[in-house]
């Protein structure tokens, strides 16, 4: 019997999938298929001894480390920003330089979710043509059987905010920088920067849509009737947004991260997000999307994307 172990990398946002695949390979014989996620993943791979491992991304520490042991596929998670440098990350890590790439050749397969994606993994030479193979989203699967619903008359006009400041917050809790900063030795840095960059030029992107966001809402109650309904991303903490549901009650409602995307998208009329798959999801379904991110200044908002600042080419 063929063992599969599937790595859950984030079960707020990739457990749905995840039981998808899961349930497909429990349809066919003489396989057996588990579920693992990171704070027991090296036990699983020990005590099940799979020989196919599926997992988000080849630069976790214990991946290389399968390479003979079984094989290793990978399902990089895209995300909604995208760049030839980027699309590395899931293999070689953010803070790859070009002197320091590493060999790839122990990833069996990458499925991906488009043409452009593979080009531009091919491109870097370090790909065998088998190793990449085009599947498109599988996320997105669920929406093929999607019929629209008519919009209830009596419903309020509801706008869904989405999007994703995760480095100004922590799903376990504040993220306390005074304490932080003041524990951190000397030559600490944010682990996805290269060296010699500092965690705040990697933060203030998501301070900046986090600002803007707040305006943006600001704007939306005082000039509109409309409601908001809040989706908090999966690594923030849903308390710190609360204070919103108390200065408004009944116009702004944040909802249980619990709450499955495609219901959530049911419920609302318009979209704003950030550089977020959601927004193709709401696309799929007819919603319009608006995008924070262009609200911004343009020339200051890629200037952070420069390979100086990050470490890799994200423009």
């Amino acid at each position: 019997m063929k063992k599969i172990l599937i790595l859950v990398d984030n079960a707020r946002r990739d457990l749905m999938w995840t039981k998808f695949l899961e349930r497909c390979f429990r349809e066919r014989d003489g396989v057996d298929v588990r579920l693992c996620h990171k704070r027991n993943v090296n036990i699983e791979l020990r005590n099940f001894m799979p020989d196919a491992f599926v997992v988000s991304r080849a630069d976790y520490p214990y991946v290389k480390s399968l390479e003979g042991l079984c094989r290793i596929y990978v399902v990089p998670g895209e995300g909604g920003r995208l760049s030839p440098g980027s699309a590395l990350g899931p293999f070689l890590g953010r803070a790859y330089t070009p002197d320091r790439m590493h060999d790839v050749s122990f990833v069996d397969r990458a499925y991906l979710w488009g043409n452009r994606v593979h080009k531009w993994l091919k491109g870097t030479g370090l790909f065998r043509d088998d190793q990449l193979c085009v599947t498109g989203n599988n996320r997105m699967d669920i929406y093929r059987g999607y019929q629209k619903r008519e919009r209830e008359a009596d419903k309020p006009f509801t706008i869904g905010f989405a999007f994703s400041a995760k480095t100004t917050s922590a799903y376990y809790g504040a993220p306390r920088f005074p304490e932080v900063y003041y524990h951190m030795l000397e030559g600490d840095r944010y682990p996805v920067l290269k060296d010699n960059r500092f965690f705040e030029e990697y933060l203030w992107r998501d301070h900046g849509i986090l600002r803007l966001s707040m305006e943006v809402l600001k704007r939306i109650l005082n000039e509109t009737d409309a409601h908001v309904s809040f989706r908090v991303g999966p690594f923030e903490d849903v308390n710190e947004y609360r204070f919103l549901e108390k200065l408004h009650p009944g116009r702004i409602r944040i909802e249980p991260q619990t709450e499955l995307l495609p219901e959530w998208l049911e419920k609302i009329d318009v979209m704003l997000t950030c550089w977020s798959t959601a927004g193709l999801e709401a696309i799929i379904l007819d919603k319009p999307v608006i995008a924070l991110s262009f609200l911004m200044d343009q020339e200051r908002l890629f200037d952070a994307f420069r390979p100086k600042e990050n470490g890799f080419e994200a423009s």
